[in-house]
């Protein structure tokens, strides 16, 4: 704000002053405004006051092309000034701006930063074993940096579990953030080390706000796949092996599969069994002859 007045004067001195005239310009800027995600989908918004005269505040949030004032908010009275957003959504990226106002005009922008809110929640994940536990889920937000892969183990005789710890973060998907599947590979769980084991899993995904809420839990047992045959022997007579082994007794049967290379040739076949060998826990040994 200015004040002025204005005194004539002669050779003889001045007069008397007129009365005295004010106007007030547009309130400087204000500087260092930070945004900032407070858990429960608030953005705090600080800055520094750095007019005398402003009438107050025009906070302004921009999303995508659109910029929509938010809040008008009184004068400070100096320093440090704080406002708090409490109308974002999950998924959403923001820029905020502010700029003091009063009688004469706005002053200069304050901004814009951006900040993100936490990405919405991945959706359908389920568990199948695939040499290990395949995850797959649908990829929900666009604003993910990555995602956090948690588990827990099912302990008897309790049938469920809580104690979540994450196990991996694997990026978004491939070519960046967006929408579709995802999977992951836990091969850290080994069907057949650890028979009949339940696992629950969830996934959330993340940004720098923070992690989404979980996804939905997906269970998984382990497959109670049958040891290897031990020991397995092999007789020959004429044009006739036979290949003799211990029965397992949780097997339902047996492939037979043989090659000329014992080195580096996959086993192949098919064998011609001389007769059928269906697993049995009575037998204590199973055989198959092969024709050559």
């Amino acid at each position: 704000m200015f004040y002025y007045r204005v005194t004539a004067f002669n050779s003889l001195g001045p007069g008397a002053p007129s009365n005295v005239a004010s106007v007030t310009t547009p309130p400087t800027a204000p500087t260092d405004l930070t945004a900032t995600y407070s858990p429960g989908l608030q953005v705090l918004l600080t800055w520094t006051d750095t007019s005398t005269y402003e009438e107050g505040f025009v906070i302004e949030r921009i999303e995508g092309d659109i910029t929509i004032i938010v809040a008008t908010v009184g004068p400070g009275a100096g320093g440090t000034q704080t406002y708090t957003d409490a109308t974002i959504a999950f998924d959403g990226a923001y820029a905020y701006q502010v700029y003091a106002f009063n009688a004469s005009g706005n002053s200069a922008l304050a901004g814009p930063v951006a900040v993100d809110a936490p990405p919405l929640a991945p959706l359908n994940l389920t568990a199948a074993y695939d040499s290990g536990v395949l995850l797959t889920w649908y990829d929900n937000s666009v604003t993910e940096t990555g995602f956090s892969v948690q588990r827990c183990t099912v302990v008897a005789p309790d049938t469920t579990c809580a104690n979540f710890a994450e196990i991996a973060a694997p990026g978004p998907l491939t070519g960046g953030q967006g929408i579709g599947n995802v999977s992951y590979l836990d091969e850290g769980v080994v069907a057949g080390v650890m028979p009949n084991t339940t696992y629950r899993y969830y996934v959330a995904a993340v940004n720098g706000a923070g992690p989404s809420d979980p996804s939905n839990i997906a269970p998984f047992t382990t497959p109670n796949f049958p040891p290897a045959p031990v020991p397995v022997t092999i007789t020959h007579q004429s044009r006739k092996i036979t290949v003799t082994w211990t029965s397992v007794p949780v097997a339902n049967g047996y492939t037979i599969q043989w090659s000329t290379d014992s080195g580096s040739a996959p086993l192949q076949g098919p064998a011609r069994p001389s007769r059928a060998s269906p697993a049995s826990p009575a037998q204590s040994d199973e055989g198959h002859d092969v024709l050559l």
